[in-house]
């Protein structure tokens, strides 16, 4: 059965690679006796793959990883019997009263991304995230998870076309015309300039690629910017992400950007063409960045978050 994992990378895990990000997933998955299915061949590995991995020291409230387990069934549910035998390690009694719960306990844990699944599947959920939190650390979570019934959605990397950004600027590093005292002038400030930017029918950067550099037009990948004002689809992630985040003197710039294998634009990559816009450098380390939300492109051209397919 494949499953579709939500989680949170924050804290000083935002330093952890990407590499070592599959590393220690799969050493949480065989600490909490997760049956994951494994590839064949002569090199064997656990079948889980990332949905657009984060860049390093970069945060993620909504970030989106596949793994294929051993056991049959889909999200329209699986017999009773077989998720007791799923549940592996736990008395009779105890494997009984967790898949007896009522389902309107369904959404205690995760973001309720589990409405159209049942209550065996739900249980069976809430099970594997309670092992899976339990055998992680501090600055990666696991929020949610749900089946993903064959034909209805592919691998979450394919998937990917668009994501949303929260990027915060430190104190000492705004550019001195948006850098004043008073916050409703700063605020009022920051978006005259961000207006005048993206006003620009065109904006050109030096992109690295693998043949070398070259110029390219961002301002088809920009797809909308606002600040202090997160996006209506990222609003629960965004409410997240400013929990765990102490408010800053600057208002939180909000993007949704391209993203994925046919266009993909950095938010660090839009803070440095505006501050060569405005004219002021920037310090390596002035800005953080948050992925608040992954999107797909459906077939009337809408966007959906990964966790809702």
């Amino acid at each position: 059965m494949k499953m579709r994992i939500k989680f949170a990378k924050y804290g000083v895990m935002k330093f952890i690679g990407h590499l070592d990000v599959m590393r220690f997933f799969q050493k949480v998955f065989r600490r909490a006796d997760i049956d994951i299915a494994f590839s064949e061949g002569m090199s064997p590995h656990m079948i889980l793959s990332f949905a657009a991995p984060l860049g390093l020291g970069a945060e993620g409230m909504s970030e989106y990883a596949d793994i294929q387990l051993n056991v049959q069934g889909s999200a329209q549910g699986k017999p009773q019997a077989e998720n007791q035998e799923t549940l592996q390690g736990k008395p009779q009694a105890e494997k009984q009263e967790t898949l007896q719960s009522k389902p309107q306990e369904n959404e205690q844990n995760g973001t309720g991304i589990m409405k159209d699944i049942d209550a065996a599947d739900a249980a069976f959920v809430r099970e594997m995230l309670k092992r899976m939190n339990a055998a992680s650390v501090e600055g990666i979570e696991f929020l949610d998870m749900r089946p993903i019934p064959d034909g209805r959605a592919s691998k979450a990397m394919s998937l990917v076309t668009a994501a949303d950004y929260a990027v915060r600027v430190r104190e000492g590093h705004a550019p001195k015309k948006a850098a004043n005292a008073e916050t409703q002038e700063c605020t009022e400030a920051w978006q005259q300039l961000w207006d005048r930017f993206l006003a620009q029918p065109s904006i050109l950067i030096q992109k690295e690629t693998k043949k070398g550099t070259k110029e390219a037009d961002i301002r088809p990948m920009i797809m909308r910017i606002a600040l202090d004002a997160p996006f209506e689809l990222s609003a629960e992630s965004a409410a997240r992400d400013l929990q765990i985040h102490a408010a800053t003197p600057f208002p939180v710039i909000y993007m949704r950007l391209a993203t994925g294998s046919a266009a993909n634009l950095k938010p660090e990559q839009v803070i440095d063409a505006f501050y060569d816009f405005v004219g002021y450098e920037k310090d390596p380390f002035a800005v953080t960045v948050t992925r608040l939300e992954l999107y797909a492109t459906m077939q009337d051209g809408t966007l959906c978050s990964l966790g809702a397919m």
